[in-house]
């Protein structure tokens, strides 16, 4: 793994050959004042301060709404137009570890057995840039979930903010590509980077340490999947949790590993289209059949389902967790409810075996 480092005062040089060499999508203000990634023309348009982007980093490559194929001359044999995305580079810049440890996550959904092509060209064309916290907002638990600070994944190339430098690893081929690319480069871009020492990386470790310790939802995974599974049928918890939901969709709209969508065809005249857009289980009619029964009828059985597919249905399916810390669904939930507290009362519940005996 290539390990280097580059001047703080040398990153908008960086920046501007990026840019140079094709689309650049990084945090920046939008109309509202809020942190959303959209594509940089000017390094100067860049935000890199505390604080993450409202929305993950999963839009850019599973969109909100997109069209998977045209349709033409609709007849006994319609004519398809594939709608794949563009076959050329691209760059994320300044995702947080969070959204990239989602897209990890993302990629054991959608390039299993069947691949997903959309996601995949996004993913394949992609080359992305992470950011090291320098530290958490209150609603971060992104080290107790899932190590994303430790063990970053998902990204090509990780960038660590340090006293007047940045320390720039190469996690991937083409994260190592980059580098090689940036370092061959003439001036004014040649020798951005020099190689990391030992004390770099010393003050990388110490910085992540600091920063896990900063957290203050601190919480226990281990056994997790099992601490739910028992409480499935706990009706009575599961209520509680979710008295005051509204089924408003937000926590899974902002979740980066929410992968559920819907897809619909539209037709008009000779031609149509068929698409797709994301789609939430907290919605009334997620589940709702064509007979008019709906297995999930009520929003505590609506609630459970997110925390059973984050802890529970996802260790089954991947191995893994998908509930990456990032606490956005605490964030910006208008009626206060935390995923963290109710990890934090999954696991101070005693199991039914562990009840003190009668006298």
């Amino acid at each position: 793994m290539t390990t280097k480092t580059i001047p703080a005062d040398k990153l908008r040089t960086w920046l501007e050959q990026l840019i140079a060499s094709g689309p650049v999508f990084a945090p920046q203000r939008d109309e509202d004042g809020f942190l959303a990634f959209a594509e940089i023309r000017d390094p100067e348009q860049v935000i890199l301060e505390f604080g993450n982007t409202v929305a993950p980093a999963k839009a850019l490559f599973f969109p909100r709404s997109e069209a998977l194929f045209e349709l033409r001359d609709l007849g006994d044999v319609p004519q398809i137009e594939d709608n794949l995305p563009p076959d050329r580079p691209w760059v994320l810049f300044g995702a947080r570890l969070c959204d990239t440890k989602g897209l990890a996550l993302l990629d054991l959904l959608f390039q299993d057995a069947e691949p997903d092509p959309y996601y995949t060209r996004r993913r394949q064309t992609c080359t992305v840039i992470a950011l090291t916290c320098v530290e958490p907002q209150l609603e971060c638990f992104c080290e107790s979930s899932v190590q994303a600070l430790s063990e970053p994944e998902g990204a090509d190339i990780v960038l660590t903010p340090l006293e007047g430098r940045f320390l720039v690893e190469a996690l991937t081929e083409k994260g190592e590509q980059l580098l090689a690319d940036a370092s061959a480069s003439t001036e004014p871009s040649g020798g951005l980077f020099a190689d990391a020492t030992d004390e770099d990386a010393q003050a990388k470790q110490e910085l992540v340490a600091r920063v896990a310790e900063a957290q203050v939802r601190r919480i226990s995974f281990d056994g997790i999947r099992d601490r739910v599974a028992e409480r499935h049928e706990d009706e009575d918890f599961w209520r509680a949790e979710t008295r005051a939901c509204v089924g408003c969709g937000i926590c899974t709209f902002l979740c980066p590993t929410c992968s559920c969508f819907d897809i619909m065809d539209d037709a008009i005249g000779s031609e149509g289209r068929r698409y797709r857009c994301w789609d939430s289980c907290q919605f009334g009619q997620f589940c709702l059949e064509a007979s008019g029964h709906d297995p999930r009828a009520e929003q505590w059985q609506r609630q459970r389902n997110r925390i059973g597919h984050k802890l529970y249905y996802s260790v089954d399916r991947l191995g893994r967790i998908t509930c990456v810390g990032c606490g956005r669904c605490i964030r910006h939930c208008p009626v206060n409810i935390d995923i963290s507290r109710i990890i934090g009362q999954l696991q101070s519940e005693r199991k039914p075996e562990e009840a003190p005996a009668e006298e």
